[in-house]
């Protein structure tokens, strides 16, 4: 989390968001701080999620529309967390900080089970076929959602604040913004129609679902927006072979093709997938680059990294000078 939104996250906030929305304060237990502060706790027994979103990273409107679109999932029969009412009735509460800028406070159900790793993929390919049952399940339901009157929407792809690599790295070099460029344009040239592009999670990687008796269950949905579906098919390939890069660097193109034959396999029995949104992926890759190099400019301190943020950063930064993707399918 950036350091000026640190200093203004104090016990006071926390404190009035486990109030409001009856959480046993004494029951409170940070899991995460990365864009939110996510906080596990216990509400009348049950455990629960309570999120804080600080306004620098969006908007109220924009929370209360994620929040539609999750319980609308939810109500079509995906497996996604149901989201808990306040004291005061309300999904979302907003709580002013003492600088003036607010934070917005949600509580939803925890998901049973555990996170998987990548190994696991490895030795059992029937659960990336699992993984690709659930996003293309959640296609399919989505491919009719429509916003009701008088509720936010969320924003298009296009409209993410990290493509403007500019803001967090003035200086980027003229190559890097070229590249950017060519893959926005690339990919506004897509066909896009209902069984290519609508709402999607857009970051359901290996930390983003658990795994619970044979059934995934999907959460942090922060970053959902309209966009390619193929997009949703490209990150799981992407962050399941940035794991296994970490351990096994030979073998990683077989891997990849055989990891996006079983996903896609599991895809399509909810969701059929064009011969042009499988070609498309390799350009979903390249996105997700340009996003995560835009991520270490805005978060990481680039004079006083750690091995692990070094490593993590000359890996996004060379694919995005070499022009080449994390796999080659």
């Amino acid at each position: 989390m950036e350091q000026v939104v640190e200093r203004i996250f104090n016990e006071s906030i926390i404190s009035q968001g486990a109030e409001l929305f009856l959480i046993e304060n004494n029951s409170l237990s940070k899991i995460g701080d990365f864009e939110n502060y996510i906080f596990s706790g216990l509400r009348n027994g049950t455990p629960v999620v309570l999120r804080f979103t600080h306004s620098s990273h969006r908007s109220h409107e924009q929370v209360k529309a994620e929040i539609e679109w999750v319980d609308y999932l939810h109500k079509n029969g995906i497996s996604v967390y149901e989201h808990f009412h306040s004291k005061q009735a309300a999904l979302s509460e907003a709580l002013t900080a003492e600088d003036g800028t607010q934070f917005f406070v949600c509580c939803y159900e925890k998901m049973p089970g555990a996170n998987l790793k990548w190994s696991e993929f490895k030795e059992n390919p029937e659960l990336i076929e699992l993984w690709g049952e659930a996003i293309g399940g959640m296609h399919s339901v989505t491919k009719n959602y429509e916003v009701r009157p008088g509720v936010p929407k969320r924003p298009d792809w296009d409209e993410e604040d990290l493509l403007d690599i500019e803001k967090y790295m003035p200086n980027v070099e003229g190559d890097i913004v070229e590249y950017r460029n060519s893959i926005l344009n690339e990919i506004r040239g897509l066909t896009k129609n209902k069984d290519t592009y609508g709402m999607i999670h857009s970051d359901l990687h290996l930390g983003n679902f658990h795994y619970h008796e044979g059934k995934l269950y999907l959460f942090d949905f922060d970053d959902c927006s309209y966009h390619f579906f193929a997009s949703d098919i490209a990150i799981p390939l992407y962050y399941t072979c940035m794991a296994r890069g970490f351990s096994e660097k030979e073998g990683m193109d077989d891997f990849g093709a055989e990891f996006l034959k079983n996903f896609l396999k599991g895809y399509n029995k909810f969701h059929s997938v064009s011969e042009e949104v499988i070609q498309s992926i390799p350009l979903f890759l390249r996105l997700r680059d340009v996003v995560l190099l835009s991520v270490v400019y805005k978060k990481f301190d680039l004079n006083n990294l750690s091995q692990n943020e070094k490593n993590f950063f000359d890996s996004v930064y060379n694919r995005v000078k070499s022009r080449k993707t994390i796999v080659q399918l």
